[in-house]
């Protein structure tokens, strides 16, 4: 071999090519000579061409391909077919092929490729692509190739928790507090269905198509669009790989209590009432008994407290600490009533007025004179008109004011019972 015609005609000594080892002179393509000859000197040559052709340079840094674990199997189907350009990064399609193989030994060996690389089962691996440039200008049909690789991931899907019921109390927001709708504030839920983890996004959706779609999503403050008890998706989404699972929550609105709004409770400033001198201003009430069981009126899961200002009804605390014997003037309290069905968590509310009234007691004399009449015939008896005092009794009082009764007895007096019913003979 000789890199001249005159140097494969002339035979020179030492020009002779390394026929073993020869590393071309011109870049791609360089041609050669060869002088065959026999024993007896006779010889003839030929020019042979050298070709360099380029090797592939796929992309050594491809994307990996991940998917998601759809049923917690660990294998997904890969479609390799979808990774020819990620795999070819700048290298055309059109010039260039893709075989898949599962192992480096097989790329290498260019058997056995992957069957069916539109439809590969794989757990978390890595693939080989061979990449050829199927357009060389070659007449041996040797086509320079290069492998490259893919790893394929499998990713697992969030694991939600499944929230409780979100309980609400009916509230004012819709125009009313007896029409079964609330306003949720969904993104409170976000910590329970997560479980606190920071790679999980949470989405609200009114559908599970909504949910696997990824949208429309609800707004993080939502009212319920059905009376009462809604259940809403949650979409938990991993925000590193965006594979996601899905979930339900159940909204709930609980009734408010419907406590009855009573006439006002009277009681008599007197000191059978309170101990104290009559018409000192205040009296002590009983909210306890008959005024707590007019109020709950028969419905079931219901208690009072009771509350001398709004917004400790509204708090629930302070409340009136002796609501059997509540010492007080004329004045409006409120009463709370709280539901305390076991079955709901809300203990929802509804605070009324109570209107508390102290009667001033009619004034008596300090004395009333005695009344006398003749025993005309000594039995021991006799009849008295008993209006004789009626004036000294009333004072400037009228009927119009007080009522007037007498008694034989002062526990019937007390009592309002019993009176005598002569008058005015007696």
């Amino acid at each position: 071999m000789t890199q001249t015609q005159a140097d494969a005609d002339n035979a020179p000594v030492g020009q002779e090519l390394d026929a073993a080892m020869y590393i071309n002179n011109d870049p791609f393509e360089q041609i050669i000579f060869a002088r065959v000859f026999n024993a007896i000197g006779c010889y003839d040559t030929t020019p042979l061409t050298l070709r360099v052709l380029n090797t592939p340079m796929p992309n050594e840094n491809a994307t990996p391909f991940a998917l998601c674990d759809d049923n917690s199997d660990g294998l997904q189907i890969f479609d390799l077919s979808t990774q020819v350009v990620n795999i070819l990064g700048g290298l055309d399609p059109a010039t260039h092929s893709v075989v898949w193989f599962s192992s480096l030994a097989s790329a290498e060996a260019g058997t056995p490729a992957i069957a069916t690389p539109s439809a590969y089962t794989s757990n978390t691996a890595t693939v080989f692509a061979v990449v050829t440039d199927t357009t060389q200008p070659t007449t041996t049909a040797t086509f320079c190739s290069n492998i490259a690789t893919l790893s394929l991931v499998v990713n697992p899907l969030p694991t939600p928790v499944q929230p409780a019921e979100y309980e609400l109390c009916d509230d004012l927001e819709s125009g009313s507090d007896t029409d079964e709708f609330a306003s949720f504030d969904l993104r409170s839920r976000d910590d329970e269905i997560t479980g606190g983890n920071d790679d999980w996004a949470v989405s609200y959706h009114l559908t599970q198509g909504d949910a696997d779609a990824g949208a429309p999503a609800l707004p993080d403050v939502y009212q319920n669009t059905v009376m009462a008890n809604q259940t809403i998706f949650a979409r938990v989404e991993n925000i590193v790989t965006s594979c996601f699972e899905t979930t339900t929550l159940t909204l709930v609105v609980n009734p408010l209590p419907s406590p009855t709004t009573i006439v006002a409770v009277e009681e008599c400033d007197t000191m059978a009432n309170d101990g104290d001198v009559d018409n000192d201003g205040d009296a002590v009430f009983d909210l306890t008994g008959q005024v707590t069981a007019d109020i709950i009126n028969g419905e079931t899961f219901m208690s009072l407290t009771f509350h001398e200002t709004l917004a400790s009804a509204e708090l629930g605390s302070p409340s009136i600490a002796t609501p059997a014997a509540y010492e007080t003037v004329s004045r409006t309290i409120f009463v709370r009533a709280t539901d305390t069905d076991p079955a709901t968590a809300t203990q929802c509310y509804r605070v009324i007025e109570l209107e508390l009234t102290v009667q001033p007691a009619p004034v008596l004399p300090a004395v009333i004179p005695d009344l006398t009449s003749c025993d005309d015939n000594e039995d021991g008896q006799a009849l008295f008109d008993l209006t004789q005092n009626d004036a000294i009794v009333l004072g400037t009082q009228t009927t119009a004011d007080v009522t007037l009764t007498y008694h034989e007895t002062l526990a019937s007096a007390e009592a309002m019972v019993g009176s005598v019913s002569d008058m005015p003979t007696f």
